[in-house]
């Protein structure tokens, strides 16, 4: 089935065979049932190695059935075919050196596969599965689609749980909404398995693919999306199971998550001042920042402006209030320094010359708040009366 993948892409049987997987995401990736060809279609993974690992023709699935190829005797008993040796290596067994011997992983390969499942016929973007448009009728079974006004959703648990190497598609169509906003996305899986998790962010070109970091201790993990042009967001959640699957056994174990997704409004911070203004190169100074939209509940990172300069340490008072603290190399250029202000729902600030540099022993400015932005600077220091240019 792989093989014809790669030869008969727009085949009315292969788009039949692909669409008895693709229904059923859920199931593991070597799962049976009599009178389906769901395991005719699961060969979508076979290709996806050859396309990913290979050169696409085909090539490297040779490599796989000679990885599994054992020594033997079979004999049919009553039409069913029956070795003289146990069925090892398996097919599994032999993808699994294939994309090791290929420079590959078999957890994030797998997981890297539930995302390009998506994104085939009608969901095709033309960045994953070649021929992928030729295959309409086979999308992937969403488990659940979205509508903001269905928002927040919390604590809801998968309806088809996922079996090892099977994976849940969840979908928000987000492409409505007006104004900025965001989707946060929170994950809590079975601890009794691994998980692969991704988000989609899906709007005109090629897909945005976010993962999502899980907590081996709580199997817990978060996201935050900007939906801004985007039309669909999607969660992928893939069942990895552990390295005791064996296909031979015909037992296909699955494992339920829980999830919750909520839109947040993201208003562009500003900022209006930093004090003090002035960082004197070789110390490390605490600055407060003013300003607004500095959000709680997500990630924000403040960037200065050149080298010699980092970010040391970040406290929010309030969504208006944060205390920075910046350390300055002792070799840092003098003069001002922009600074970034930018939040996980993708907003963003930059105030040019926020902050400025001075050497140490120079004149410097009078113990006061002073707000960014100024033309010209009043220094005084004792024994020591400069005015200085703008910075």
């Amino acid at each position: 089935m792989a093989t014809e993948l790669t030869q008969f892409t727009n085949d009315p049987l292969i788009v039949d065979m692909l669409s008895a997987y693709q229904q059923t995401p859920y199931h593991a990736l070597d799962w049976l049932a009599n009178g389906s060809m769901y395991h005719y279609g699961a060969a979508l993974f076979s290709y996806f190695v050859d396309q990913v690992y290979g050169s696409g023709n085909g090539a490297l699935l040779g490599a796989a059935w000679r990885g599994a190829m054992q020594p033997g005797v079979v004999h049919i008993v009553d039409g069913w075919a029956e070795s003289t040796t146990p069925n090892e290596p398996d097919l599994l067994d032999s993808l699994h050196q294939v994309i090791t011997d290929n420079g590959g992983n078999f957890d994030e390969a797998f997981g890297t596969f539930a995302v390009y499942r998506y994104f085939i016929g009608s969901y095709d973007d033309g960045a994953h599965f070649a021929h992928a448009d030729q295959w309409t009728g086979a999308e992937v079974r969403l488990e659940r689609r979205y509508y903001p006004d269905e928002l927040p959703v919390v604590g809801k648990w998968a309806e088809d749980p996922p079996e090892h190497l099977g994976s849940s598609y969840i979908a928000f169509d987000v492409g409505a909404l007006t104004g900025p906003h965001a989707l946060r996305l929170d994950f809590e899986g079975d601890a009794a398995t691994r998980w692969d998790v991704r988000v989609l962010g899906i709007g005109d070109g090629a897909a945005r693919e976010t993962p999502i970091s899980i907590d081996a201790a709580t199997v817990m993990g978060s996201v935050i999306v900007p939906v801004a042009g985007l039309m669909r967001v999607v969660l992928v959640a893939t069942n990895l199971g552990d390295d005791s699957h064996d296909p031979d056994e015909y037992v296909w174990p699955n494992n339920s998550f829980a999830y919750s997704a909520g839109l947040l409004e993201c208003p562009a911070p500003t900022i209006e001042a930093v004090t003090p203004r002035v960082l004197i190169a070789g110390e490390t100074t605490t600055t407060t920042v003013s300003g607004s939209g500095f959000m709680g509940g997500q990630k924000l990172a403040v960037t200065p402006g050149g080298a010699g300069i980092e970010v040391t340490g970040l406290v929010r008072r309030d969504v208006n209030t944060m205390d920075v603290t910046f350390a300055v190399d002792a070799n840092a250029n003098s003069g001002g320094r922009d600074l970034t202000i930018e939040l996980e729902c993708g907003q963003s600030v930059v105030a040019p010359r926020a902050i400025a540099i001075e050497a140490a022993g120079g004149c410097r400015a009078a113990p006061t708040a002073t707000a960014w932005g100024l033309a010209v600077l009043a220094l005084a220091v004792a024994g020591c009366r400069c005015r200085r240019a703008r910075r």
